[in-house]
């Protein structure tokens, strides 16, 4: 660097003298008159060059100490999904929060078809929201019969949630264990307080034709995104997206084939890119499932049995289990941040 310096000053020094020389060649000489402005331009972006200081020494890859990947243990603060006292939509406290489940001693998992399943294990700890739509004051659809899609989705998510339970290094917490009225914003305020690394919404769907039973999915997306309906702009202008998209994609693929069993008429929907405020409001990768109709009397019966909300939740876990095995390393790692106690108070 002294080096540097003592050069720019010759330089500058070389200037000063050589100037009024130039300055009499520079009457009614323009070109002449450009060159020395241009000499001058150089010279000092070439000062700003040598006196920029160079940014500090950053760890190279080898020098970075490599992340353990042993199981890790349940931080303290997630132990229980949701703290006793949580807030519904009015701000009443209720204390009837579901505790985590036991750890059982056997994680064999028995699939649709009864075969068993081998557990998997995840390299890092994760967590996973799972979000049951509706609730409380708000039921969402309601079939013929007067099944509500808030009952439905809250049974499902547990049941996935139950099933996900083999799956080490994986915890599943739930926006929601009872029939409550939670608003979007107490949601993603819930979504962040467990430091959620993906988010799963689950919902039911309702079209005026009956007789038909579809499966669609919404994935994460910048409203920006949504209004251009650009792929290559949705590909690059956030890695969240394409991670949410091959989310909505594996988990949507898995359910319609268990639905297309279960009726005659059974459409694909396809994936969309409404930005969704459960999905847009937070900064990790989410979809959001529309996972069959009530508005189909016949689908209505099915949703009222556990048997066949086995099944959607078999197919949910494995989308998420297949999901995981190929985007983990693409996801990034949440900040664990605890429950505060502003935000649960007694």
């Amino acid at each position: 660097m002294q080096k540097s310096r003592k050069f720019v000053h010759a330089f500058a020094a070389a200037i000063e003298r050589t100037w009024p020389r130039w300055r009499e060649r520079l009457q009614g000489r323009l070109p002449l008159f450009a060159s020395g402005l241009i000499l001058l331009l150089g010279g000092w972006v070439l000062t700003r060059a040598l006196y920029v200081e160079s940014p500090p020494t950053q760890l190279t890859s080898d020098q970075s100490p490599e992340p353990s990947t042993a199981p890790q243990k349940l931080p303290s603060f997630i132990e229980s999904p949701v703290p006793a006292t949580a807030i519904t939509n009015s701000g009443d406290k209720d204390k009837t929060a579901e505790p985590a489940p036991a750890n059982e001693e056997s994680k064999t998992v028995q699939t649709e078809q009864g075969e068993t399943e081998s557990p998997i294990m995840l390299s890092r700890f994760t967590v996973l929201a799972i979000d049951a739509g509706h609730g409380g004051i708000d039921p969402g659809s309601i079939g013929r019969n007067g099944l509500t899609e808030k009952e439905v989705t809250l049974r499902l998510a547990k049941k996935v949630r139950s099933l996900l339970s083999s799956v080490d290094n994986l915890h599943v917490a739930l926006t929601r264990y009872d029939d409550r009225t939670i608003n979007i914003n107490t949601r993603t305020e819930i979504i962040k307080e467990i430091g959620a690394d993906f988010v799963l919404s689950l919902h039911m769907n309702a079209i005026p034709q009956e007789q038909i039973t579809l499966v669609e999915s919404y994935y994460k997306t910048s409203r920006r995104a949504h209004m251009l309906r650009d792929d290559f702009f949705i590909k690059s202008s956030d890695s969240n997206i394409e991670i949410s998209r091959s989310l909505a994609t594996t988990i949507q693929d898995a359910v319609f084939k268990t639905v297309k069993r279960h009726n005659e008429i059974s459409v694909n929907a396809g994936l969309k890119t409404d930005p969704m405020r459960i999905l847009s409001q937070n900064e990790v990768p989410g979809a959001l499932l529309e996972v069959t109709c009530l508005s189909n009397p016949e689908e209505e019966e099915r949703l009222r049995s556990d048997e066949y909300l086995d099944k959607l939740a078999y197919a949910i876990a494995n989308g998420i289990k297949q999901f995981l095995k190929t985007n983990l390393d693409a996801m990034t790692v949440s900040t664990l941040t605890p429950f505060t106690a502003s935000t649960y108070a007694d």
